[in-house]
Parts: C-alpha cells; sequence; structure tokens
C-alpha cells in the first residue's frame, strides 16, 4: 500500500510538471512564450505558403527613431531570425512599431500596434528606390535614410542615393548631418517598383513646408519621426464638416493644386445655433511632460509669416493657439481672417495680421508664438475650403522639431 506522504510527493510532482509544461508551450518563435504583453511573436511566409527560415526580422521604434539615428545607433529595438517553421520572438514595451522582414525570398514592413501573439505575415518582392540630392554647399549631407526604419543609404560626392532593397510602403526620406536631419520628401513604393525620384532640393534653412497633403494621411508630413502633428476637426452641438474625416477629405484630380493631394473640406454651419462654428485644424504640440503635466509647447517667434494655397468660397478665420490655460480653462487665441477665391490663391499672413479673440484681448502674435499648440482654420458662416503646401517662414525644421537635432 503507498502510504500517504508518498501519494502527496507524488501529486505535488505532477503539480509541478503541469504547471512547467504550461509555462514551456511552444509558441511562434520556438521559444517559450512568456511575455504575452512584450513583443511579437510570427510566422513568416513566401508567396507559396511556405515557411520562410533565417530571414531577419526587426522592431523599429516610433518615438525613439531620431534620437537613436543622431547618436548613431541602429534604430532597432529588438532583432531575430526564423526558425525553420519561419517563426521568431521579438520583444517591445513601446507601441506602435514598425515590424521589418528581410530574406532572399523576400520583405515585409508592417506598423504593429501592440502585442501579438500570432501574427502571420507575407513577403514580398522588394522595390528598389533612387534620386540625387542637390547639393548647394560644403555641408553636405552624409546619407539618406528612411524614417522609421533601419534603411539606411550613402550619398555620393554628386548627391546620388540609391536603396537597392527595401520593403514597399510609405516613406519619408531623411537627409541626415553630423548634428541634425532634413525630411527631403516621402515616397510611396509597391512590391517590385524600381522608382527614381530625380532631383530632390533639400529644404530651405529658414522656412518650412508643413504639410502638402501628398502623403494622403491626417498628420503632417513630420509626423512618422516625431509623433506629432494631428490634423482634426471639430463643431459646434448641429454644425459639420464634411467629410468629418481628414483622411477621406484629401482628394487628387484635376482640381487639386497642381493636380497633386489638396485637402478639401465643406464647412456646413448651422446659423441657428449660439456660437455657431466649424473647423479644421492640427496640434503640433510636443506633448505632455510627464513630471509636471504641463504641455511643451513649440516656439514660433521667429516665424515672420505663414503662407498656404487656397481656394472656395466664404470667409476662414485662421486662428492659432496656446497650451491650455489652466488659470482660465482654455487655450488663448488670436485670429487673422481671409476671405476664399474661386480659384488656387497664395494666401500670407504676417504676425502683425493676427488679432485677440475678444476673452484674450491681452495676447498678442508674440504671447501666443512662444507656446503655440496648434492652428485652425475655423468658418462661423459655411464655407467651401480648398487647402494645400503651408508653410511657416523665418524658422527651420530644427527650430520647430527639436527631435531633429542633437541636444
Amino acid at each position: 500500500m503507498i502510504q500517504p506522504s508518498i501519494l502527496s510527493c507524488l501529486f505535488l510532482g505532477f503539480i509541478i510538471s503541469l504547471l512547467v509544461g504550461c509555462g514551456e508551450q511552444k509558441r511562434a518563435g520556438g521559444g517559450i512564450w512568456d511575455q504575452t504583453e512584450n513583443g511579437v511573436a510570427l510566422t513568416v511566409k513566401d508567396p507559396a505558403g511556405n515557411p520562410v527560415a533565417n530571414a531577419r526580422v526587426r522592431l523599429v521604434s516610433f518615438a525613439s527613431w531620431s534620437s537613436e539615428v543622431l547618436a548613431g545607433k541602429t534604430p532597432s529595438i529588438d532583432s531575430a531570425l526564423t526558425d525553420k517553421n519561419g517563426q521568431a520572438l521579438v520583444h517591445t514595451t513601446s507601441w506602435p512599431v514598425n515590424l521589418e522582414i528581410e530574406s532572399p525570398m523576400g520583405m515585409k514592413r508592417e506598423e504593429i500596434f501592440g502585442a501579438d501573439s500570432a501574427h502571420a505575415t507575407t513577403v514580398e518582392t522588394p522595390s528598389e528606390l533612387s534620386g540625387t540630392v542637390a547639393i548647394t554647399s560644403s555641408q553636405a549631407p552624409s546619407e539618406v535614410r528612411l524614417a522609421g526604419s533601419t534603411f539606411r543609404t550613402p550619398l555620393s560626392a554628386q548627391g546620388k542615393f540609391s536603396f537597392v532593397k527595401i520593403p514597399a510602403g510609405t516613406y519619408s526620406l531623411v537627409a541626415i548631418y553630423p548634428s541634425s536631419l532634413s525630411l527631403l520628401t516621402s515616397v510611396t513604393t509597391q512590391h517590385g517598383d524600381s522608382i527614381k525620384l530625380g532631383t530632390l532640393a533639400l529644404p530651405d534653412t529658414n522656412s518650412i513646408l508643413l504639410d502638402d497633403f501628398e502623403d494622403g494621411n491626417d498628420v503632417n508630413r513630420y509626423h512618422e519621426f516625431t509623433g506629432e502633428g494631428w490634423w482634426y476637426t471639430a463643431t459646434d452641438s448641429i454644425s459639420q464638416v464634411i467629410p468629418s474625416k481628414i483622411s477621406t477629405a484629401i482628394v487628387t484630380g484635376t482640381e487639386a493644386w497642381q493636380g497633386g493631394h489638396s485637402l478639401h473640406e465643406s464647412l456646413a454651419v448651422n446659423l441657428n445655433v449660439t456660437g455657431k462654428y466649424a473647423l479644421c485644424g492640427m496640434d503640433i504640440e510636443a506633448g505632455v511632460q510627464s513630471s509636471n503635466k504641463t504641455f511643451i509647447a513649440h516656439n514660433l517667434v521667429t516665424v515672420d509669416s505663414i503662407t498656404f494655397m487656397a481656394k472656395g468660397s466664404g470667409t476662414i478665420n485662421l486662428q492659432w493657439y496656446s497650451t491650455f490655460n489652466a488659470s482660465v480653462g482654455y487655450a488663448n487665441r488670436i485670429v487673422a481672417h481671409f476671405n476664399l477665391s474661386p480659384t488656387w490663391t497664395q494666401v500670407s499672413l504676417k504676425p502683425q495680421d493676427f488679432a485677440p479673440e475678444p476673452q484674450d484681448s491681452t495676447f498678442t502674435w508674440n504671447n501666443i508664438a512662444a507656446q503655440t499648440s496648434g492652428f485652425a482654420f475655423n468658418a462661423t458662416l459655411p464655407a467651401n475650403l480648398w487647402l494645400d503646401n503651408i508653410i511657416l517662414h523665418g524658422i527651420s525644421e530644427s527650430q520647430l522639431f527639436p527631435q531633429l537635432r542633437k541636444p
């Protein structure tokens, strides 16, 4: 007869083996999956559905990409090779991230927004991308990188560059200097493409093209490596902005400026509501400082004008607003008015064109510019707004976005 103490030991041993067996259950990556909330387990296949072994898998952070590049580091959070089953496990606690996959069978790039214990993806034929940077000074960039990725290529003495193999996707091309970064252009490639961009001009050091809507999404040109610049719409309780989603409002064709992409919004203001308004705007605030929960705003004191292309009908109030003012319970604003023309016209507004809103009578351009949070194209009567090519003059990229320069 088996003694009770022996039975207890056997039972305890069974429980321990059961727990160990559960804890060592194999998941994608062929390893122990014990951090479900901190990574991506994936299976990589080729177009025929076969597993791809020895594919290099990388995670690249949006938030730290600029600082890593400026520090001379490879902007990869984690990296692994797929096993014979095409499986790999990579870890991160920062989201969102770009997932890069590189193998002789093909490549892939995807944006991942959170942990995934069973991500499946298929590699595709890579793209090629080449062009020339117009070098006009001795302080020339040394290389070109694709923002939010590990892909880089040197710049020749003549300014030529070439990415022989990159995954299909939308990229911001960034010129790399010893102590700063500079945005060249954005481009979208499909798998198997061979794109020649021609000659790209280096950005003006005394102005910044904030948005031209060519990427077709609801963020400005610098979002991919600053994490900032969200476009939005807002109205009173009855009025409408049509369409309400900015990415849907970006259109192309003969009516767009120079046949490219332009923003087109109908600001359908309801005249029967008190405090009526409809607007579209962009937040360019730097975020919230965790130590004291106060907004870190952008300093636009050096800006001497803002220009943009516009057409349509009605009157628009361009509002610049500060960070949230806790003492009054809202953001302080200054405003300039302009009438829309039925044909594309460049609108140019200077600091002296802006006046304070009635409730902010003591505020001036300098008050707001020193702590700018964003701006909005606001209508208090029905208006049809087309918008493109928004440029700030009197300020450089690295002045506006500290992420683009070394501390």
